[in-house]
Order: C-alpha cells, then sequence, then structure tokens
C-alpha cells in the first residue's frame, strides 16, 4: 500500500483526485540531490569568508540554501588547524633520494 492510499487520498474523485494523485506523486519521488566537488565547496567558502557579497547573494550566486554556505564555512573553518598541525613531515633531501633510487630501479629493470 502506497503512502498515498495510506492517507487516503485515493478516495477523492474527479479533479480533486487527479491533484492528489500529482500531489503523491511529488511527495513519494525520490529527491535527487546534487553532489558537490570539494573544489566548488572551497570557492564557495572562500568567497563567504571575504564578506564581501551577503549569504544571500552567495546563495542566489551558487544556486545554494544559505544555511548550507554556513555549513559549509563552519566545516572549513574547523579544520583549518589541520593545515598547519603536527602532520608527517617530509624530508626533502631524502624525497629526491629515494625518488632516484626508485627511477633507477626503474631503469635497471627496462635496461637489463
Amino acid at each position: 500500500m502506497s503512502l498515498c492510499e495510506q492517507k487516503g487520498y485515493t478516495e477523492l474523485v474527479g479533479d480533486q483526485d487527479r491533484r492528489r494523485s500529482q500531489l503523491c506523486q511529488i511527495m513519494t519521488t525520490k529527491q535527487n540531490y546534487r553532489k558537490h566537488t570539494s573544489a566548488f565547496k572551497t570557492r564557495v567558502v572562500l568567497d563567504a569568508i571575504k564578506e564581501r557579497e551577503t549569504l544571500s547573494e552567495l546563495a542566489q550566486r551558487y544556486q545554494l540554501h544559505p544555511t548550507q554556505i554556513s555549513t559549509w564555512k563552519m566545516e572549513f573553518i574547523g579544520g583549518a588547524e589541520q593545515v598547519f598541525g603536527d602532520g608527517p613531515v617530509v624530508d626533502a633531501k631524502a624525497y629526491v633520494q629515494e625518488k632516484a633510487l626508485l627511477h633507477q630501479q626503474d631503469l635497471s629493470r627496462f635496461a637489463g
């Protein structure tokens, strides 16, 4: 039994029945959510941080809801400390030496 039948929408007749049926289709149709890339989100958040435009203006320009922009902005600012955090440190000299060694190994495999 569909959601519309459970609500009793099928008991109506005539025009009203047709409109209820259309409404029921809209209510039960799965919404297609847009997937946004991280590059797009970053662009939106950086524009929001600049505060040259209001959230409403940004939302209209990017076709988003202002709450979505605020949410992304809070997530961005909350994760910003990880950029300068104590992550793995890469030694530049060791990296270059390891890369050269791997390159030599690849060459020797093909040559001989």
